[in-house]
């Protein structure tokens, strides 16, 4: 009996594969007998393994996936002039959101810090006429926690799991009022938990340095960050 022969038994459960395999077998030797429960107990462990791995995998792609629907990530060139972003963050993204939402903003910022962090900002071209801005998420409970509590907070989200305190990239993160009191929306752009809100952002500050000391929050990204697709991307901005 070879091992593809013992695959029929594949699928079955534990106590049926037993009972199948003893009455085939039960003309052979103690030995083979005993030789073939052994390997067929392992088939059936590692099968029943491998399903659970790829249904835990499918959750996590799934997740993710749905997550960054309708968000691209276009990597910004490095100007090489001092006092630009890129001298202090690993890479840069301008975020183009496709949303119902009519009053968002569709070409934010994000930078990924070499840490793995993400600071969102509300990037450079920016209304000259706003008011107020008025933040409507806040920090989560896990920023003041262990890092070994983010990283489970963070493998709960990947796993499907909702969390109450997560964000999602469509979310919005503040309001920006104008001038003639119609209203602006940004997004947080990242999937993932907010560990820092920049509560004391003034207008004069968004307006006058919008991608550093303007910026909106910090984020800790679920998953690969930025994502997958940004990667794939042909066209860097500058």
């Amino acid at each position: 009996m070879v091992e593809s022969d013992i695959g029929a038994f594949r699928g079955l459960g534990m106590k049926k594969a037993r009972f199948l395999a003893f009455v085939v077998f039960s003309v052979l030797e103690g030995t083979l007998k005993t030789n073939f429960f052994e390997t067929a107990e392992s088939i059936l462990k590692s099968s029943t393994m491998e399903t659970t791995t790829g249904k835990k995998r499918h959750r996590r792609d799934d997740a993710y996936q749905n997550a960054y629907q309708n968000i691209t990530f276009n990597p910004i060139e490095s100007t090489g002039r001092p006092g630009t972003p890129h001298r202090y963050f690993a890479e840069s993204y301008t975020v183009h959101l496709a949303s119902d939402n009519r009053d968002s903003l569709r070409q934010q910022v994000v930078h990924k810090h070499a840490n793995g962090l993400a600071i969102v900002t509300a990037g450079k071209e920016l209304p000259c006429n706003i008011e107020s801005i008025d933040f409507t998420l806040e920090e989560s409970a896990v920023a003041s926690q262990s890092a070994g509590s983010k990283r489970k907070h963070a493998s709960k989200m990947l796993k499907g799991k909702a969390k109450d305190d997560a964000v999602s990239p469509h979310d919005v993160l503040a309001n920006l009022t104008m001038k003639d009191k119609s209203i602006q929306c940004l997004s947080s752009c990242v999937w993932g938990t907010i560990l820092e809100i920049n509560s004391n952002l003034s207008v004069q500050t968004l307006c006058k340095d919008p991608l550093l000391d303007g910026y909106l929050a910090v984020i800790l990204p679920t998953g690969p960050f930025p994502p997958r697709q940004a990667n794939d991307s042909k066209g860097a901005e500058g």
